[in-house]
């Protein structure tokens, strides 16, 4: 966390608590699913371990909001009915390209193809997370991405047509630490080649665009709320650590109204 951070939270009048137990939140409506929700981006030590607590204090602070969204570190565990929804990683080493595999740099022309995978990407994801997400809502969400100046989209092909993408935001920033990055927005491939290897692939090549450009490649991965899905965040994450990535932060939610 960097001094510039709290100081900016604290002329903004988001800074909350007093030495110790500070925290920075602030509510917002979620773009993709219309939810008012808090966002509390950073919490000292002492307030996460009494999250109830804080919880009490952000109802009484925004009595519109349903949710709370609380980033920790990544090894912190939160009761019920706390979950995890988010967890973002960051890359510690680039594999080699796989040269099997054509994968090129995405042209205007194949906009509308990213842009539906994107669209595919936002609803999946609001639906794991438990909202169900309009496919107008997506697909403006998805014309925003695409509109970015700082966006590159890289496909992989397959006997001539480009049969997934990995679309990356290549001026992002954490706030909350001050570091600069890449970000690997998505990553979808088509089941009509091997998937694995095809989403490997693109990762490699996003991370060579990274180290190009002298910055970090992170990405995320979504912790569906779903009983049926339960574990198959953990288990993506185990996945991707055997390739170099590793847990940076998490995002547990929290309803407002279950907490006491």
């Amino acid at each position: 966390m960097i001094a510039e951070y709290l100081d900016a939270a604290r002329e903004s009048g988001l800074l909350h608590g007093e030495p110790g137990r500070q925290f920075v939140a602030d509510a917002y409506t979620e773009p993709l699913t219309g939810r008012r929700q808090v966002l509390v981006e950073h919490a000292d030590a002492a307030v996460v371990r009494d999250e109830r607590r804080l919880v009490d204090t952000l109802r009484r602070m925004h009595p519109d909001a349903t949710g709370v969204v609380l980033r920790v570190e990544p090894d912190m565990e939160l009761p019920a009915p706390w979950r995890k929804q988010i967890t973002y990683v960051g890359l510690d080493r680039t594999d080699e390209v796989d040269a099997d595999l054509p994968i090129t740099v995405a042209e205007p022309q194949h906009d509308r193809l990213v842009r539906d995978w994107l669209v595919t990407a936002f609803r999946t994801a609001g639906g794991e997370i438990d909202h169900a997400v309009d496919p107008l809502v997506a697909a403006e969400a998805a014309d925003d991405v695409l509109a970015q100046p700082g966006r590159v989209s890289f496909l992989v092909w397959h006997n001539g047509d480009p049969v997934g993408h990995a679309t990356l935001l290549c001026d992002a920033r954490d706030e909350v630490t001050g570091v600069d990055f890449v970000e690997l927005l998505d990553s979808l491939v088509e089941p009509v080649i091997d998937v694995r290897r095809a989403t490997s692939a693109l990762s490699a090549v996003a991370a060579r665009h990274a180290d190009g450009l002298g910055l970090p490649l992170h990405g995320n991965v979504v912790h569906p709320a779903d009983d049926a899905l339960t574990g198959k965040g953990e288990r993506i994450l185990a996945a991707l650590s055997r390739h170099g990535w590793r847990p940076l932060h998490r995002f547990w939610f929290a309803p407002l109204g279950d907490v006491s």
